[in-house]
């Protein structure tokens, strides 16, 4: 949009009696911006003007869209997870919401219209970063990855790429995640996971009790442990 096409729009809408939907769709903007746009002027009686000191958009470079795909053909994860997969193996910051768009573009991703509906259930939502992260494993092509997200910000603090899913990988992986809480000035203070045997003991001895070395270090560090229920998972 420019201050011109702004002017347009709301002239269209207010004096020829054109629809949102029809300047929304003509100008390639949303019809919540449309709306918005209409309410400033109605409100103030003065055509909204963009701010000219507002962040220039900025687009993929040829080297980048080279990058997600050469990306993507190695690790098949989607943007979330391969933006730290290209972070580490190239060195390139790029925005999970640019690889997922440029991923959309090729055909290499989807949307899903679940998630772009209000969901009917959450167990989580915290306030508060660092109150809960979220651990888990997924493998693909033989390379297992875990993350651990942040509940409250989404921000992932720490991931790693695994010949296999073990407990000692899920360690590792979190001692780098709680580096990154204390350099935020924080702790962590719980986790959730599934219940697999890398973080939760499924078998007791005959006294009824059983050993976990992941639960045992969340223990020894404060932290809670708050493990997924059976075909539920987070």
């Amino acid at each position: 949009m420019t201050n011109r096409r702004i002017k347009l729009g709301i002239d269209w809408i207010l004096k020829k009696g054109e629809t949102v939907d029809e300047v929304a769709n003509n100008f390639k903007v949303s019809t919540r911006r449309i709306e918005q746009l209409v309410k400033i002027f109605k409100e103030t009686g003065k055509y909204p003007v963009l701010n000219p000191k507002r962040r220039p958009k900025v687009y993929l470079t040829e080297e980048q869209k080279h990058i997600i795909e050469q990306a993507y053909s190695e690790s098949y994860l989607g943007a979330r997870l391969l933006r730290h997969h290209i972070k580490k193996r190239y060195k390139q910051s790029i925005p999970q919401n640019k690889i997922h768009a440029y991923l959309l573009e090729i055909g290499l991703a989807k949307p899903d219209p679940k998630k772009q509906k209000k969901r009917k259930r959450c167990r989580y939502e915290r306030k508060h970063s660092l109150s809960l992260l979220h651990a888990d494993y997924m493998e693909n092509n033989g390379v297992h990855v875990i993350a651990f997200e942040d509940d409250a910000s989404r921000k992932i603090l720490s991931i790693g790429e695994f010949n296999n899913s073990t407990t000692d990988n899920a360690l590792e992986v979190l001692k780098v995640a709680e580096r990154e809480a204390i350099e935020a000035n924080g702790l962590i203070q719980a986790i959730n996971t599934d219940r697999g045997s890398q973080f939760y003991p499924n078998k007791k001895d005959k006294n009824g009790e059983a050993d976990s070395v992941f639960r045992d270090y969340l223990e020894s560090k404060g932290i809670k442990h708050i493990p997924s229920r059976r075909n539920n998972p987070q």
